[in-house]
Formats: structure tokens, C-alpha cells, sequence
């Protein structure tokens, strides 16, 4: 099944080169504008962000989120896409109020990074600066930078777990020279915490989530029962269909059964933090047929990285803030890059259109 989704996946990059459907004239779009929504975007999204954090400690600790935890998960993601807007913004024509939503949102970030040691924020913000940074401004980084990059990668992503557990350790409540205080202390000790485990994190000797992956295909595979894309219905559902506004009974109605999993009943139970990559998903839903999502993925991504290259500032900011989805389409669910895709089009979509001057413009470079 590995094999099959790496070839389809490749395939969809080499053939997404040569798809001509698109729109030929770019889209100019006024920068005050987007600032503006930028600046709207980051507020609301860092205080439904602030609410999230603030809820009950057995609502966040619950394996299934629902309610309010979804709820301001949800819009939280605003402040992600006018971050990101307002770095657009500046890297092409230097409006300094688009640097009130970039610090808002790298102030959130780093907190994020640094301080509660999440994995998905640093890849997001890395993959999507170095995007529009080559996007815009053609800038690419070093390549021993790259090089030396690479083990570090592999060290935090299999170290994090050590990282958090040690920056959990003793946090100081007070003051708050006291707090950075000590936060300032408990990453260094992290840090060195990883220092100490870099060689065991490097080349670890047991991979859960390709486990999981083969327990959960085996599991659609005694059934013989596949669900065709239901799953992906359900993850819609639950993401995008509010329970509090259309009721929780409606909500219900929407969502489609699915065959109980047998991992239990093999003797297997997934390690806490571990995920089942998108091969079982795929798998569950279309058997080996499923590689057909990575093509349809594949395909997306270079389609998308084909007309950002070109000066589309709409698909600039589609690609730098879906690319880590495409990651984790992999690594995750195949599910992450297309409710990705539909987030993208319910936030930045009326964004990019109230921003609209009307004018379409066809030279190489398309300028806000």
C-alpha cells in the first residue's frame, strides 16, 4: 500500500504539471483591504484561541472534542489565515500596518512552539514563510542550512514528547517576571533534554503510527467492508456542522456509521500521541484503490505551486497554507489536506474577493 500511494502521489505531481485548467488574467487585490481583514482576522482568531485554552481542563482532556472545544478550535484557525495574509501582504509591497497582524500572530506562535512544544505550528509557520519568501521575493535558503536542518528535524519531531514532558515539569504560576523566568529555565532544560536522547531519536527503533497502519488495513480487511469516502463525510460533519446552532440531533442524523475497528480484539492498543498515517484511512475507504487520493493530491499540490510560481497571489496563499497538509495527509490523514482545502475557501475566500480591485491584470507578477 506504501508503494502504491508514493507511485500515485508522484504520478499526481508529474501529470499536475501539464493540467492547463485555470484562470489565465491575475487578480489584483488592495493591500488596505486585506490589512484590514488581516488585523480582523488575527483578533478574533487569537481571542477564540485565548477562549480555547481557558476552557475546563476535562473538556481539552476529552478524546473526542465536541461543543465549545470545537467550536473555538475552529475559529481559532482565523488567526492562522490572517497571519499569514498580512505576511503576504508585506513581503510584496512593505504596508507597514500589515506589521500588526504578523506580530500578533508570531507572538501567538512562538508561545505555541516554544512554550507548550507543538510539532504542527512549527511546520506550518516554517513551510509557509519559506513558501511565499520563495513565492514573492524568490529567496531560498542555504543549502547547508538545509542539510544541517535535516537531523535537527528528526530529533524535535521524535524528541517531543522529552521536550514537553520536561518543559511541563514545575511550571511557576505568579508574577510574571517569575513566570518567563522560569519558562526561559525550562527550555533550556528541554533543550537539553534533547541533547541528551539525540542519538536514540535519530535512529528510533520502533515506528507506532506504520503499526497502527497495519492493524487498522487488517481491520477493513476482515470486514471486507469499505467505506467509500464515508469517513471523510464524517470528518466534515464533525469539523463544519455546528451542533449548537443546527442542533446536536441533526448533527447526529448527518453522520454515517462505520464498521467497528478490531484492534482491540488483536491485542493491539495505539500508543497515546501516535496516529495511523494515511494509509489506513485510505485504505478503509477504497482498498488499494485508495492511492487514488494521493494522485488526486498530488496533483492539487502542483497544480497549485504551477500558478504561484506564476505570480497568482490567490494560490500563493492556497499553497504556503496548504502544504503542511499534504503532509500530513501522510503522516496523519488524508483527510487533514482536504478540510484544509475547504477551510481555506470558507475564511480567505470572501477575504480575497471583498479585496478585489476589479482590474485583472496579466503581466508575469501580480501586484496588491
Amino acid at each position: 500500500m506504501a508503494c502504491i500511494c508514493s507511485i500515485m502521489g508522484f504520478a499526481g505531481y508529474i501529470y499536475g504539471g501539464r493540467v492547463s485548467v485555470g484562470v489565465r488574467s491575475q487578480v489584483a487585490y488592495a493591500d488596505t483591504v486585506l490589512v484590514k481583514w488581516a488585523m480582523a482576522m488575527s483578533v478574533a482568531g487569537a481571542y477564540f484561541f485565548w477562549r480555547l485554552i481557558h476552557l475546563p481542563k476535562e473538556q481539552l482532556a476529552a478524546g473526542q472534542w465536541t461543543g465549545a472545544p470545537v467550536k473555538y478550535l475552529f475559529l481559532s484557525d482565523l488567526l492562522t489565515y490572517g497571519y499569514f495574509i498580512g505576511i503576504a501582504v508585506y513581503l510584496r509591497s512593505r504596508n507597514k500596518y500589515a506589521i500588526w497582524p504578523i506580530l500578533l500572530g508570531t507572538t501567538l506562535y512562538v508561545g505555541r512552539i516554544v512554550i507548550s512544544g507543538r510539532r504542527g505550528p512549527l511546520l506550518e509557520l516554517g513551510l509557509a514563510v519559506l513558501a511565499l519568501l520563495w513565492f514573492i521575493r524568490k529567496w531560498r535558503p542555504n543549502k547547508t542550512l538545509v542539510l544541517a536542518a535535516i537531523p535537527l528535524a528528526a530529533v524535535l519531531v521524535n524528541g517531543i514528547g522529552i521536550y514537553r514532558s520536561t518543559i511541563y515539569s514545575g511550571v511557576t504560576r505568579g508574577v510574571l517576571r517569575d513566570v518567563v523566568s522560569d519558562s526561559l529555565v525550562r527550555v533550556s532544560r528541554a533543550i537539553g533534554a534533547l541533547y541528551d536522547h539525540a542519538d536514540e531519536l535519530l535512529l528510533p527503533t520502533s515506528y507506532p503510527e506504520v503499526l497502527n497502519a497495519v492493524y487498522e488495513m487488517h481491520s477493513s480487511d476482515s470486514y471486507r467492508r469499505f467505506d467509500c469516502g464515508v469517513s471523510f463525510w464524517n470528518s466534515v460533519v464533525y469539523r463544519f456542522v455546528p451542533g449548537q446552532v443546527v442542533g446536536h440531533d441533526v448533527k447526529r442524523a448527518l453522520l454515517v456509521d462505520l464498521p467497528p475497528n478490531l484492534n482491540p480484539r488483536l491485542g493491539h492498543q495505539k500508543i497515546p500521541g501516535s496516529t495511523s498515517t494515511g494509509l489506513s484511512d485510505s485504505y478503509a475507504s477504497f482498498s488499494y484503490f485508495g492511492g487514488v487520493i494521493f494522485l488526486v493530491i498530488g496533483l492539487i499540490c502542483r497544480w497549485l505551486w504551477e500558478r504561484a510560481s506564476a505570480g497568482h497571489v490567490t494560490f500563493q496563499l492556497a499553497y504556503a497554507l496548504t502544504i503542511q497538509h499534504s503532509l500530513l495527509a501522510l503522516t496523519h490523514s488524508t483527510h487533514h489536506f482536504f478540510l484544509a482545502g475547504i477551510t481555506f475557501l470558507l475564511f480567505v475566500g470572501p477575504v480575497l474577493y471583498l479585496a478585489r480591485t476589479g482590474h485583472p491584470t496579466y503581466a508575469s507578477s501580480c501586484h496588491i
